[in-house]
């Protein structure tokens, strides 16, 4: 499958870091895996997990696309407006829009306190 998004070495990292916080549930590492023993690319698997991690993250409802695919569908205004704007400040931020923890990238931890990450 061919992106319709050009994907750069940020995006790759974002896709490491999503399939490492995505296969922390054995369920999705176990879907992870299989699709990579069937030869699924690199780059669609970490779309896969980024996605999850997104949705989860963010608890958006299953009719809600995540800030990734901002830009590229269409649904209610206030919504798309909403996520096109988070998709822009992580672009802004020298982000992915395949960035796996949204809200721990654009407002991190102050320097000596624990952040919530991660899960």
């Amino acid at each position: 499958m061919t992106s319709p998004v050009p994907i750069n070495d940020v995006d790759r990292a974002a896709f490491e870091r999503a399939i490492e916080i995505a296969g922390r549930d054995p369920r999705q590492r176990r879907r992870f895996d299989a699709w990579f023993a069937k030869g699924e690319s690199y780059e669609n698997v970490g779309r896969a997990a980024a996605y999850h991690c997104q949705i989860e993250k963010l608890g958006l409802m299953p009719w809600n696309d995540p800030p990734m695919y901002a830009f590229l569908r269409r649904g209610d205004e206030r919504y798309v407006r909403a996520n096109m704007e988070l998709l822009e400040r992580l672009l802004d931020a020298g982000l992915s829009r395949f960035e796996p923890d949204v809200v721990n990238a654009l407002h991190p931890a102050p320097a000596g306190r624990p952040g919530v990450s991660g899960s």
